[in-house]
């Protein structure tokens, strides 16, 4: 039964909704579930989907910050349950959107949603919680496991690479990976998908059987990233002498590429061509940020490096489709989704030859 159903799921040929998953009950647990990143977007796009085809999902995913846990439960007109647990944990320091969720039972997470074991358990790019999951999961018996349908979105093994110095981070790389291998090539894992060839290959390094691999294609809102949401008044705003607009989309964290964007963006002062750099995205940690803004400080000072903060909606389509340019610096992507964003908006793209 999953095996079909996560098949169907990965066919971007087959529009029609896998009938066997109508009724079900699943548990989805996700390390982020809230507007922050791609990772998220995309999860609350399949959860929306889920919902609207009759599927019974109750989310399970960390809170922003260290506050109580709570369940939050309502029900829809159509008389449907929207169950979301949330759930205590340390914030990373270097991004609090991200939290290290703190020791939890299996039994009690279907006990605080379902109030009963759930028919499948999906895993959005297991790290804390998705790991707690799997290892619980390995120590059960074989005839009471359920099927996990697994979707690795986070190149976490490459931010080992980047936090740990040489030569500490070849090794921290093969422990993460063999790790999650061990976790993943468990009977239970049922479908494990994948965004990008970088990310196969990644897997086929920590041993994951070929026949659980799927290549879950990717996608965006066409109708809001759309060429026609490109503003002339902004543009004019932005670059009032005619400059070319070079626009980069991303949370501003180290990871994402940003000391190369600042040599980039220097490089070309230096040679006197006329640019306004456009740069969307935040992070929460105010030092972080901060950060990474002092690494554009000079050209900011100038006006020739605009940072617009966190956008969304209506703002964010009309950012990329003003553009000219968009730049992809990132380092740690298995996919990039801002990418698609921005060739949806019309916007041609130069890309870091990184990850996906």
């Amino acid at each position: 039964m999953v095996e079909a159903s996560s098949t169907m799921l990965g066919n971007s040929h087959s529009l029609d909704f896998p009938a066997i998953l109508r009724g079900k009950r699943l548990l989805l647990a996700t390390e982020s579930f809230g507007p922050v990143n791609g990772v998220s977007r995309t999860t609350i796009n399949l959860v929306e989907y889920l919902r609207a085809n009759d599927v019974s999902v109750a989310v399970v995913a960390p809170y922003i910050s260290t506050a109580a846990e709570n369940t939050v439960t309502s029900t829809t007109t159509d008389g449907n349950q929207q169950i979301e647990l949330r759930l205590k944990g340390y914030p990373l320091p270097y991004n609090p959107e991200l939290s290290v969720v703190y020791p939890v039972r299996l039994s009690q997470l279907y006990t605080r949603t379902f109030k009963a074991p759930p028919d499948l358990i999906y895993l959005a790019s297991p790290a804390s919680l998705g790991f707690q999951i799997l290892l619980q999961l390995r120590q059960q018996q074989e005839s009471s496991v359920i099927p996990v349908l697994l979707n690795f979105q986070t190149d976490l093994s490459g931010y080992c690479e980047i936090l740990f110095p040489r030569p500490l981070d070849a090794w921290a790389v093969w422990v993460f990976r063999s790790v999650q291998g061990y976790l993943f090539r468990h009977s239970s894992v049922k479908t494990v998908f994948y965004p990008s060839l970088f990310v196969r290959k990644y897997l086929e390094k920590a041993k994951i059987q070929p026949e659980k691999m799927v290549n879950l294609r990717r996608g965006v809102d066409g109708i809001t990233f759309n060429p026609i949401k490109r503003s002339e008044e902004y543009r004019k705003k932005l670059a009032p002498n005619g400059e070319l607009i070079i626009s980069s989309v991303a949370r501003l964290a180290p990871e994402k590429g940003f000391e190369f964007l600042a040599k980039v963006a220097k490089e070309l002062d230096e040679r006197g061509f006329p640019f306004k750099l456009l740069i969307v995205g935040g992070n929460r940690s105010q030092q972080v940020e901060q950060e990474v803004r002092d690494l554009f400080q000079e050209l900011e000072a100038q006006g020739k490096v605009v940072f617009a903060g966190f956008q969304k909606g209506e703002a964010l389509a009309r950012a990329y489709a003003s553009a000219d340019l968009f730049l992809h610096c990132s380092i740690t992507e298995t996919f990039g989704l801002v990418v698609l964003e921005s060739m949806a908006s019309g916007v041609p793209v130069i890309a870091r030859d990184e990850g996906g």
